[in-house]
């Protein structure tokens, strides 16, 4: 089923590594009806050992996928972004394939939840003047 999925993955474009470009391309637009399909789809493919192992390496894509600002607020976006994440996070090799650190963010994300927000306090301190 795997090899089934590559071939076809890899017809849609001149390789597998450009057709999975351009699905992250359009899962990085900010319309709704092209943006959350392609979360979906990288999702499923995410899923994939061979579709795993280009993710991790595809520049850009963790950055983008660990950056909640990217969604504006919009929750579907969100838990879309929050749902390749746990897959990610299941799968056995993708610790082995991340150093350390993004292993860690990757499950520090995981483990906030999908409408986590960080909350940042300031103090204001007295001049004493």
């Amino acid at each position: 089923m795997y090899a089934l999925t590559k071939d076809w993955f890899s017809h849609l474009s001149s390789s597998v590594e450009e057709s999975l470009s351009i699905v992250l391309r359009i899962a990085q637009q900010p319309l709704g009806e092209l943006h959350l399909p392609s979360l979906r789809l990288v999702n499923a493919l995410a899923a994939l050992p061979w579709a795993e192992a280009l993710l991790v390496v595809h520049a850009g894509f963790l950055e983008y996928l660990l950056d909640r600002t990217t969604e504006r607020g919009d929750r579907a976006g969100l838990e879309a972004k929050y749902a390749i994440v746990t897959t990610m996070v299941v799968s056995p090799t993708v610790g082995s394939a991340l150093p350390a650190e993004l292993y860690q963010r990757l499950r520090e994300y995981a483990r906030e939840g999908p409408l986590y927000v960080r909350i940042e306090t300031q103090v204001a301190l007295d001049s004493g003047q």
